[in-house]
């Protein structure tokens, strides 16, 4: 967990991010610590297992952000997916956060 926190937040520092947002609940609770001791940015906590962002948002024809995922940890981990798959990158603005042609970050799925 901790060398997973550091590579987020030597990317986070290179490309100049104002927030670094992880998942707080289980073994993301001592990131928050970890960053703090180590980070100038801020560090902002979710609770994976929340309520879906923008429930009632349409997501494609016919289906809301409610329909399609469970909670917000399978949202967040789609908008990556999406963010990192399309080639050359894209510009995705998701939770007022905005990725802007990302083309890569080698971290492992585990993190």
């Amino acid at each position: 967990m901790i060398s997973s926190a550091n590579r987020v937040k030597n990317y986070a520092e290179e490309v100049h991010a104002d927030e670094i947002i992880y998942d707080s609940i289980g073994v993301g609770a001592g990131v928050k610590a970890h960053l703090r001791r180590t980070c100038h940015i801020t560090a902002t906590g979710f609770n994976a297992g929340g309520a879906v962002f923008k429930p009632d948002a349409k997501y494609v024809a016919g289906k809301t952000n409610k329909d399609m995922f469970a909670n917000i940890k399978a949202q967040a981990w789609w908008a990556s997916e999406t963010v990192f798959l399309i080639p050359g990158g894209v510009s995705c603005i998701w939770k007022n956060i905005r990725m802007t042609n990302v083309s890569s970050i080698n971290l492992p799925m585990a993190c």
